[in-house]
């Protein structure tokens, strides 16, 4: 799903330039003048409640991002640039997620939300579905921010769009669609990429057109939203909730969210600021959507 201001959504920001994936840092000017850019950003009326912002936004001459003075951007990774084996970078960038690597390195996991049919698809060895385009690709990136290598991570899947990290060190990535037999969650290694894990739906997360996925560390509950029409709001408890690598492949319980004896389950007929009590209500993993409807689960969009 891309949500945006003003007409820009995620995707037409990454198209800008042909950036792929950018490195935003705060340079020195920046890291030694929050007084001053607070002032700054007083003077130009923006609120000042807490840290009072970065001041105005100076154009950027290149025409890519315009970011506050003492900030500053670098592109490391562009559609259709080789990767490290020579294969194309695919496109279609969307959620991802950075992990720390050995030797101070930084691995960043990068969904690519391709369907069937791509110019610049994932390219993998180990698909779990042939002819998919979408999946996963990793870059380790240096300290200074320089790319070591880039890889294919996870491949097979289709419009790989939102997810979530987990506790233990892995990328949880969502497929964006419940078609042709995809529609569900996989989750990826960034240290052991394109393994069996990698290929293998997570079932009991749901078969249905996934958005992002959330863990409660403190518990090891899993929360996972929708993207289609209507959308329900799902809870995954696994069975082994010890937070550990090959955890979630054990199973859990899958359940919709419900508000208990209410007249409408319509998010529309609510208004701001009112209360209520919420049931769980246990769904069929591999017709979870149909499971929620029947039971009066809570629609949060339609």
């Amino acid at each position: 799903m891309n949500v945006g201001n003003d007409g820009l959504n995620r995707r037409d920001f990454l198209k800008m330039g042909g950036i792929g994936t950018l490195a935003l840092t705060l340079g020195t000017t920046g890291l030694f003048s929050f007084n001053g850019l607070t002032k700054t950003a007083a003077a130009a009326g923006n609120p000042t409640s807490g840290f009072g912002g970065y001041g105005p936004l100076v154009e950027d001459p290149n025409g890519i991002v315009d970011l506050p003075r003492g900030f500053q951007y670098k592109i490391i990774s562009r559609t259709g640039d080789p990767m490290s084996n020579g294969d194309s970078i695919p496109g279609l960038m969307d959620g991802m997620a950075a992990f720390k690597g050995e030797k101070n390195t930084t691995i960043l996991v990068r969904n690519h939300e391709c369907g069937t049919n791509h110019q610049y698809p994932v390219n993998g060895k180990n698909p779990w579905s042939k002819g998919a385009a979408g999946g996963t690709t990793a870059l380790v990136v240096s300290p200074n921010r320089e790319v070591i290598s880039e890889y294919v991570s996870n491949s097979g899947n289709i419009r790989n769009c939102a997810g979530g990290p987990s506790t233990w060190g892995t990328w949880l990535t969502c497929e964006e669609t419940r078609n042709m037999g995809h529609g569900f969650v996989f989750e990826v290694d960034p240290l052991d990429p394109e393994n069996e894990m990698s290929r293998t739906p997570i079932r009991d997360m749901g078969y249905f057109s996934h958005e992002a996925c959330a863990v409660d560390p403190m518990t090891g509950v899993w929360y996972l939203t929708e993207d289609n029409s209507p959308s329900f709001f799902y809870r995954f408890t696994p069975y082994d909730r010890s937070q550990k690598l090959g955890s979630l492949q054990k199973g859990g319980k899958l359940e919709a969210a419900a508000f208990d004896e209410l007249p409408s389950n319509q998010a529309s007929q609510f208004a701001s600021g009112q209360k209520f009590g919420v049931v769980w209500k246990e769904v069929n993993p591999e017709r979870a959507k149909e499971d929620a409807t029947a039971l009066g689960a809570f629609v949060l969009a339609v």
